[in-house]
């Protein structure tokens, strides 16, 4: 099985622009058929769907396109420059969201503002797991001492209890990391996909699917004991990996144009996450789920984005601070190594990685 480090450093790889465009996707339309359908949006087949798999994807791609620190010293640069680049955006919008929540509403909704964009402080927090995982282990090859010390890590984390939202969801999104990067340090990401499998996954996927929002008192074994819930989490982590397969082999065996549409989405897959859901509590919250409104809504979500990240673009400063990134398109290809969500290590300095447009590794 050819190795990854074959690929040319630097050398952007289409596929993963791709996998973020149709991830991103998937995203604007689960939420916005979450304001459309309000309160019941769980009885949608399609929400339900979406939302086993759809942040995990993200995860697992991040996590392939992970480098290993070679030393103590890069780990811990490569997490201070990681860390600006994820918490700067992070605050940057969850102020805005409390604006727009006093806005609408008459009051600051601190939980519902701080929780609104998660996905970054808890990639962030996955990132510098397993960056110290990997300072720990001190390997450079297929890493079995990792992916040991990372189980370990996961399971200390669960033995924890009971957690809230954040311990809760850092602990479950580094399962699909920690997947990503262990597949990462061996194989390509094409070299992964068959059509066949593909098929196959995708079948047992819908058919297990319905017991994930059912839970265990569907299969007639409660919710309140260890047992189950250990159980539960296994169904969760089943289901989504047999989406995150059928789903992303479906993408890199596309055709090249329909992988070109994609990955012209896919850079700019921060950028709608980032604004996609102030504007969908707006659009979406009136309106019939799959009518004529509903889909102009979610053209208008996914467009929005685009156009003030081209217009954030003209400008280095503002598209740092907003995006933590440098414009789309500016060159950071000259990187000799490849970042763990993308972007460059060298000429880093002054001007942080792309975040989640970037399909290289480090």
């Amino acid at each position: 099985m050819p190795r990854l480090d074959e690929r040319p450093r630097g050398q952007r790889d289409a596929t993963f622009d791709a996998l973020r465009g149709a991830g991103i996707f998937l995203v604007v339309l689960a939420h916005a058929v979450q304001f459309a359908a309000g309160e019941n949006c769980h009885e949608s087949l399609v929400f339900q769907a979406i939302y086993s798999f759809h942040m995990p994807l993200f995860f697992v791609i991040s996590g392939f396109l992970f480098k290993r620190p070679t030393s103590v010293r890069s780990g811990l640069a490569r997490m201070k420059r990681r860390g600006l680049c994820l918490l700067v955006p992070y605050l940057v919008w969850t102020l805005l969201w409390h604006v727009c929540h006093f806005a609408s509403d008459g009051h600051v909704g601190v939980r519902a503002a701080w929780a609104t964009i998660w996905f970054l402080p808890v990639l962030l927090a996955c990132f510098w797991t397993h960056t110290t995982v990997a300072l720990i282990g001190g390997v450079r090859k297929w890493p079995l001492s990792e992916g040991v010390m990372g189980s370990i890590v996961v399971l200390a984390m669960y033995l924890v209890g009971s957690a809230g939202f954040w311990l809760g969801s850092i602990r479950y999104h580094y399962i699909f990391f920690l997947v990503g990067a262990m597949l990462g340090g061996r194989y390509r990401w094409r070299d992964l996909s068959d059509v066949w499998v593909a098929v196959g996954c995708a079948a047992l996927w819908v058919l297990i699917l319905p017991y994930r929002q059912a839970g265990l008192s569907a299969l007639g074994l409660g919710t309140h004991s260890h047992y189950a819930r250990v159980l539960h989490l296994g169904l969760r982590l089943v289901i989504a990996f047999l989406a995150i397969y059928a789903v992303s082999s479906v993408v890199t065996i596309s055709p090249s144009s329909i992988v070109r549409r994609l990955s012209s989405i896919g850079l700019y897959s921060l950028h709608i996450y980032l604004i996609h859901i102030g504007l969908a509590r707006f659009l979406c919250s009136d309106v019939a789920a799959f009518g004529v409104a509903f889909w102009f809504s979610v053209g208008v979500m996914m467009g929005v984005p685009v156009l003030i990240g081209k217009i954030a673009g003209s400008y280095t400063y503002a598209s740092l601070t907003l995006f933590g990134r440098p414009p789309v398109g500016q060159s950071v290809h000259s990187s000799t190594a490849a970042d763990p969500v993308g972007g460059s290590e060298r000429g880093a300095r002054g001007q942080c990685p792309d975040i989640l447009a970037r399909g290289t590794r480090m």
